[in-house]
């Protein structure tokens, strides 16, 4: 179990930081604003995610989806990603899934990814913005 306190320390630092951004309201401004924003005043597809973890926090997932639709799948992600390395240091038995998607797989989820950031910046899908 000795080997599984890594682990163990950055899963308490996520869901402290869960914690904060679920107590915090994020336009307080009191956590970190996006800089792609900032600089060109266009959505990045990762906009949103702060706000969206807020109100996913509280237990609205359609206040969370509203910010950016990709705020479960980012959330399961991280999930999968720290159960999977828990379980290689305490058990000696990690997820071997993630690994073993094909690449056509992750070049399509980073191809919607993009196309999710261009369309929300376009006026006939401003509905997607944050």
């Amino acid at each position: 179990m000795r080997r599984a306190w890594a682990p163990l320390l950055a899963g308490s630092a996520l869901a402290a930081g869960a914690a904060y951004v679920g107590t915090v309201t994020p336009r307080d401004g009191r956590t970190i604003a996006c800089p792609f924003h900032a600089v060109t005043g266009l959505w990045c597809p990762g906009c949103g995610l702060t706000r969206g973890l807020h109100r996913l926090v509280r237990g609205d997932l359609l206040g969370a989806l509203s910010f950016n639709v990709f705020v479960p799948l980012v959330v399961a992600a991280v999930t999968v990603a720290w159960w999977s390395w828990f379980a290689g240091r305490a058990w000696a038995r990690p997820l071997v899934w993630p690994a073993r998607v094909p690449i056509g797989g992750w070049i399509g989820l980073c191809a919607v990814f993009v196309v999710y950031g261009v369309l929300r910046n376009l006026g006939p899908f401003e509905a997607l913005a944050p």
